[in-house]
Protein backbone atom coordinates (compact mmCIF):
# COMPACT_ATOMS: atom_id res chain seq x y z
CA UNK A 1 0.00 0.00 0.00
CA UNK A 2 0.43 3.36 -1.05
CA UNK A 3 1.70 5.39 2.41
CA UNK A 4 1.41 8.95 0.83
CA UNK A 5 -2.05 7.87 -0.91
CA UNK A 6 -3.25 7.01 2.28
CA UNK A 7 -1.47 9.98 4.53
CA UNK A 8 -3.65 12.04 1.51
CA UNK A 9 -6.70 10.71 2.66
CA UNK A 10 -5.81 11.70 6.38
CA UNK A 11 -8.07 14.49 7.44
CA UNK A 12 -6.17 17.46 7.64
CA UNK A 13 -5.97 19.21 10.91
CA UNK A 14 -8.17 21.97 11.40
CA UNK A 15 -6.92 25.37 13.22
CA UNK A 16 -8.70 26.10 16.35
CA UNK A 17 -10.89 28.69 15.44
CA UNK A 18 -10.49 32.26 16.64
CA UNK A 19 -11.64 34.12 19.67
CA UNK A 20 -14.08 36.08 18.55
CA UNK A 21 -13.86 40.29 20.70
CA UNK A 22 -15.88 43.26 20.26
CA UNK A 23 -14.01 45.99 21.88
CA UNK A 24 -15.93 48.44 24.14
CA UNK A 25 -14.40 52.05 24.90
CA UNK A 26 -15.30 55.44 24.43
CA UNK A 27 -11.98 56.70 23.42
CA UNK A 28 -11.99 55.83 19.87
CA UNK A 29 -8.21 55.78 19.64
CA UNK A 30 -7.99 53.55 22.63
CA UNK A 31 -10.31 50.80 21.15
CA UNK A 32 -8.76 50.94 17.51
CA UNK A 33 -5.28 50.85 19.35
CA UNK A 34 -6.35 47.77 21.14
CA UNK A 35 -7.83 46.64 17.83
CA UNK A 36 -4.91 46.44 16.00
CA UNK A 37 -2.65 44.93 18.84
CA UNK A 38 -5.46 42.13 19.01
CA UNK A 39 -5.21 41.57 15.45
CA UNK A 40 -2.15 40.79 15.76
CA UNK A 41 -3.10 37.22 17.74
CA UNK A 42 -3.68 34.44 15.39
CA UNK A 43 -5.87 33.18 18.52
CA UNK A 44 -8.03 36.61 18.61
CA UNK A 45 -10.45 38.05 16.04
CA UNK A 46 -11.40 41.68 16.65
CA UNK A 47 -15.00 41.89 15.45
CA UNK A 48 -16.30 45.13 16.18
CA UNK A 49 -15.94 48.30 17.97
CA UNK A 50 -18.61 49.77 20.36
CA UNK A 51 -18.51 53.36 21.75
CA UNK A 52 -21.14 53.30 24.40
CA UNK A 53 -23.00 50.76 26.30
CA UNK A 54 -26.14 50.73 24.55
CA UNK A 55 -24.00 50.18 20.91
CA UNK A 56 -22.04 47.51 22.96
CA UNK A 57 -25.70 45.67 23.61
CA UNK A 58 -26.53 46.17 19.68
CA UNK A 59 -23.36 44.70 18.82
CA UNK A 60 -23.26 42.18 20.96
CA UNK A 61 -26.58 40.68 19.79
CA UNK A 62 -25.70 41.04 16.20
CA UNK A 63 -21.82 40.13 16.16
CA UNK A 64 -22.45 36.96 18.60
CA UNK A 65 -18.67 37.73 20.54
CA UNK A 66 -17.04 35.02 22.16
CA UNK A 67 -15.54 37.70 24.78
CA UNK A 68 -16.36 41.67 24.97
CA UNK A 69 -13.90 43.83 26.15
CA UNK A 70 -15.79 46.46 28.34
CA UNK A 71 -15.05 49.81 29.54
CA UNK A 72 -16.32 51.11 33.01
CA UNK A 73 -17.32 54.50 32.33
CA UNK A 74 -18.92 55.32 29.00
CA UNK A 75 -22.21 57.51 28.18
CA UNK A 76 -25.44 56.07 27.53
CA UNK A 77 -25.02 53.50 29.45
CA UNK A 78 -21.99 52.23 32.25
CA UNK A 79 -20.00 49.12 31.16
CA UNK A 80 -21.08 47.26 34.44
CA UNK A 81 -24.98 47.66 33.58
CA UNK A 82 -23.62 47.18 30.26
CA UNK A 83 -21.85 43.65 31.17
CA UNK A 84 -24.64 42.27 33.40
CA UNK A 85 -27.23 42.99 30.33
CA UNK A 86 -24.84 40.97 27.98
CA UNK A 87 -24.90 38.04 30.16
CA UNK A 88 -28.29 37.77 30.92
CA UNK A 89 -29.27 38.08 27.41
CA UNK A 90 -25.77 36.16 26.06
CA UNK A 91 -25.25 33.77 28.49
CA UNK A 92 -22.01 32.10 26.47
CA UNK A 93 -20.61 35.51 26.01
CA UNK A 94 -17.46 36.35 28.71
CA UNK A 95 -16.91 39.92 29.66
CA UNK A 96 -13.78 40.92 30.53
CA UNK A 97 -13.99 44.89 32.24
CA UNK A 98 -10.93 47.39 31.88
CA UNK A 99 -10.54 50.38 33.92
CA UNK A 100 -8.84 53.53 34.47
CA UNK A 101 -10.29 53.45 37.76
CA UNK A 102 -8.35 52.57 40.98
CA UNK A 103 -10.11 51.40 44.04
CA UNK A 104 -11.09 47.33 44.33
CA UNK A 105 -14.74 48.65 44.27
CA UNK A 106 -15.22 48.60 40.76
CA UNK A 107 -13.50 45.35 40.00
CA UNK A 108 -15.96 43.94 42.85
CA UNK A 109 -19.00 45.71 41.17
CA UNK A 110 -17.63 44.21 37.84
CA UNK A 111 -17.83 40.51 38.94
CA UNK A 112 -20.87 41.02 40.35
CA UNK A 113 -22.00 42.44 37.24
CA UNK A 114 -20.98 38.87 35.51
CA UNK A 115 -17.54 39.62 34.56
CA UNK A 116 -15.36 36.84 34.05
CA UNK A 117 -12.69 39.16 34.77
CA UNK A 118 -11.21 42.69 35.14
CA UNK A 119 -7.70 44.08 34.48
CA UNK A 120 -6.33 47.94 34.67
CA UNK A 121 -5.92 49.66 31.32
CA UNK A 122 -2.32 50.14 32.56
CA UNK A 123 -1.53 46.80 32.70
CA UNK A 124 0.91 45.08 30.47
CA UNK A 125 -0.22 43.25 26.75
CA UNK A 126 0.22 39.86 27.63
CA UNK A 127 -2.32 40.39 31.18
CA UNK A 128 -4.91 41.84 28.54
CA UNK A 129 -4.17 38.78 26.69
CA UNK A 130 -4.45 36.50 29.09
CA UNK A 131 -7.47 37.57 30.58
CA UNK A 132 -8.98 37.61 27.00
CA UNK A 133 -7.84 34.32 26.92
CA UNK A 134 -9.01 32.47 30.17
CA UNK A 135 -12.75 34.34 29.72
Amino acid sequence: MDVTLLASRLPAETPPRALRVLIVDDHLLYAEALSVLLGQERSLEVVGIAGDGRAALAGAAELRPDVVLMDIEMPLLDGIAATRLIRERLPGTKVVVMTALTGDEHQERALCAGAAACIRKFSPAGDLLEAIETA
